[in-house]
């Protein structure tokens, strides 16, 4: 009798510990299906105000990328403070959903206000909101970070600043050269690559040896990228008689019908490849986008760009020309 009791009990723990296990699994993918984009992932000194204001923020909009990739000159000035009654939202496409629902009362807009004014300040009942005001709070950020006064802007500066500067390549305030890039402490040859094109012609990074090489990570969605791509355009037909190769390069999760379309709106003629199962983007650390790496014609990596720039700047411009001429 004690024995088949001593083996209920032990069937019973069993059982329990593995009602625990499948509710921790589950609470985990709740946490990932209902947060939206917010990412969890471990960041230094996660204990601090300043780290906790960060993350707050950042994962309000968008996930939140580890510090030591970001490049603080850029970052710093993409801190914006809303004021008074300000609702952040990530596109123009958002900000009509929003209006829609609060114009009309309407289902479709109806999660999208409540994740995006719920996730920074106490929501508003729909009933007493007046239209015509709301109509002027919306603020489209187009990659912009939120924050919700000045401390709290002073606190993500002071964890940028301090982080940002920690990760394996330089920012240009440590090594004095042109606004935008970030230079590696120690030159090393990319990971290399073979992806097709969106006719399927196959490429690779191993044929342009000798060459000097720029890799573009983008997105159609991504609002910097569209401006970008137009300057890295310029480039490819400025220096199309010379040893520089451009490569455009998006994942897997766009539609290829977009991408072409794009493409074609846009009158970009260097390679675009699709990244089929995302080991690229994983093997170039690619967190935000647009991401781009410049490559020399020795098959090492000169220099990063986190963060969309002006191709046709003319430090850029002359900084290509040196690099294609060596």
């Amino acid at each position: 009798m004690h024995t088949t009791d001593k083996t209920n009990d032990r069937r019973k723990l069993v059982n329990n510990m593995k009602l625990q296990r499948l509710t921790i699994v589950l609470c985990s993918f709740g946490v990932l299906l209902f947060c939206g984009c917010k990412t969890i992932q471990k960041l230094p000194v996660t204990h601090t105000t300043d780290a906790h204001t960060y993350v707050k923020r950042c994962s309000t909009c968008h996930a939140v990328p580890h510090p030591s990739r970001l490049k603080y000159e850029h970052w710093k000035d993409k801190i914006t403070v809303m004021s008074g009654k300000q609702m952040p939202v990530i596109t123009e496409l958002e900000k009509i959903s929003v209006l829609s629902y609060i114009n009309n009362h309407s289902g479709k807009g109806k999660k999208l206000y409540k994740l995006r004014c719920g996730s920074c300040h106490t929501e508003p009942d729909v009933e007493r909101l007046r239209p015509d005001e709301w109509k002027n709070q919306l603020v489209v950020l187009d990659g912009n970070m939120p924050v919700f006064s000045e401390e709290e802007r002073l606190a993500v500066v002071r964890y940028l600043e301090t982080y940002a500067k920690r990760g394996r390549f330089k920012s240009e305030a440590q090594s004095a050269a042109i606004k935008g890039l970030q230079y590696p402490e120690l030159r090393k040859i990319p990971p290399s690559f073979s992806l097709n094109d969106m006719e399927g012609n196959q490429f690779s990074l191993r044929k342009t040896e000798g060459k000097a090489v720029i890799v573009h990570f983008w997105a159609t969605w991504c609002e910097p990228c569209r401006e970008e791509l137009s300057t890295l355009q310029s480039i490819w037909k400025k220096f199309a008689n010379e040893d520089l190769q451009i490569v455009g390069i998006v994942s897997c999760k766009e539609r290829e019908v977009d991408v072409k379309n794009f493409v074609l709106d846009q009158g970009v003629t260097f390679p675009i490849l699709v990244d089929t199962t995302g080991q690229t983007y994983k093997s170039y650390l690619v967190k935000m986008l647009p991401t781009t790496y410049l490559i020399g014609r020795d098959g090492k990596i000169l220099a990063r760009a986190n963060g969309a720039i002006n191709w046709e700047n003319n430090e850029i411009v002359n900084y290509i020309q040196e690099i294609v001429q060596q």
